[in-house]
């Protein structure tokens, strides 16, 4: 059982691959809802010089720095009026830069479908209502849904992530996990129950 599941994880993690690539970059969905910053150079002219550390920034903040749920109700009353003016968003910041080493940032998204693919190949494998190909890409189907609405639905209600991006990362990681379930579920033969 652990070679095919290694065998079905490396097989769907090479079509995750293929596929969220092509989707990315081949059809440019990977920047749905993305927009560049306008008079860019001003805006990191004021970051660089107000912003000293790398981080995840939330605006608008408290005038205490803490978390709204934990400041007082008068820095909280001043938080509610700031969010409601804002704007309001959310900055991961890289105060000295970061290499852009594009060889290893794309091993990387191969490790962590590779991971993901072994996790998927393991259930298929071992769940044993999975005994017929359709049974099987239905599974993947709903781990992928599963995750987009706990993983992606969550930044747009609480954050305001824009609502084309999260329905696009939502539909092309769907997509993409069906066609690697497809090819992942023709692998395991199982005899019906």
């Amino acid at each position: 059982m652990g070679k095919k599941i290694l065998l079905v994880g490396i097989v769907g993690s090479a079509i995750v691959f293929i596929v969220s690539s092509i989707i990315h970059i081949g059809l440019g969905l990977g920047e749905t809802g993305i927009k560049m910053l306008p008079h860019e150079d001003l805006l990191l002219l004021a970051m660089r010089a107000s912003i000293r550390d790398s981080g995840i920034y939330i605006f608008p903040g408290t005038a205490s720095g803490m978390a709204p749920n934990k400041a007082t109700p008068a820095e909280r009353e001043d938080y509610m009026a700031k969010y409601q003016r804002g704007p309001t968003g959310i900055l991961i910041y890289q105060a000295h830069g970061m290499p852009l080493n594009f060889a290893k940032l794309l091993s990387s998204q191969y490790l962590f479908g590779l991971i993901g693919c072994l996790i998927v190949a393991w259930i298929l494998v071992t769940t044993p209502g999975s005994t017929t190909f359709a049974s099987r890409v239905g599974i993947v189907t709903l781990i992928s849904l599963f995750a987009g609405v706990v993983y992606d639905l969550p930044y747009w209600n609480w954050y305001g992530f824009p609502t084309d991006y999260v329905t696009g990362h939502i539909v092309t990681n769907t997509i993409t996990w069906v066609i690697a379930g497809i090819g992942m579920a023709a692998m395991i033969k199982k005899p019906a129950a």
